[in-house]
């Protein structure tokens, strides 16, 4: 996931190998993504309230024994703010491209991604709903993991490096900027006819480091 542990957003913000140690200590990090989808559709399966639902879901997504657990207030809260994105009704494909960036690289990554794309919408897709789609992974893995981050731990380093961050580099603003670098190429399509092919979108998210929160994080830093 990502080659970044020597380049520029450490050198600026040290505080970012720390956040990405937090991260990685999530259990769902270990999972691929047709693993993750198993491991939901056993969850669904075996489940209909929606308590139960993030009980279980929440085994999978973090380690909920605080005895083996460094971090399990910091993850409490980045699970919290990812279910939530359930319970406002969030179907279980979109679900599984807001997950997508969090889980293991395998060579067949690209194809994933388009198997997910085409689950959500079919061979083709609107410039209105990717854009909405984009803008729910790139506020969770830019704002809304910062600042659960920034509210679980006690390091006064770190939380100043995180306001730096929320403030300066990831606001609502900037996800627009990428978002829209991201689809210039649609630009003058009709944003709500279905007219962006599936692998030519996976291409153009390719080149855009879509392929893991580290670089989607990065990407928020550094993109002029």
């Amino acid at each position: 996931m990502g080659n970044f542990c020597c380049s520029e957003e450490n050198l600026v913000f040290p505080s970012e190998d720390k956040i990405k140690e937090i991260i990685n200590f999530l259990k769902i990090r270990q999972l691929n993504i047709d693993e993750i989808k198993e491991q939901i559709n056993i969850i669904l399966t075996n489940n209909s309230e929606i308590d139960a639902i993030k009980e279980e879901f929440s085994k999978i997504f973090y380690e909920t024994d605080a005895s083996k657990n460094f971090y399990i207030n910091c993850h409490k809260e980045i699970f919290n703010n990812f279910f939530e994105y359930l319970e406002s009704g969030l179907n279980i494909n979109q679900l599984i491209f807001l997950i997508f960036p969090l889980s293991k690289v395998t060579p067949n990554t690209k194809n994933h991604l388009i198997e997910i794309l085409e689950d959500l919408s079919g061979p083709s897709i609107s410039y209105e709903r990717i854009k909405t789609l984009l803008q729910q992974v790139y506020e969770f893995y830019t704002i809304k993991i910062t600042k659960d981050i920034k509210d679980s731990i006690r390091d006064e380093k770190i939380e100043k490096d995180l306001k730096v961050l929320i403030d300066e580099f990831f606001t609502e603003v900037k996800i627009e900027e990428n978002i829209k670098r991201i689809l210039m190429s649609y630009e003058g399509y009709s944003t709500e006819e279905r007219n962006i092919g599936i692998s030519d979108l996976v291409e153009n998210l390719d080149r855009n480091n879509f392929k893991s929160y580290e670089e989607i994080r990065f990407m928020a830093i550094f993109d002029k």
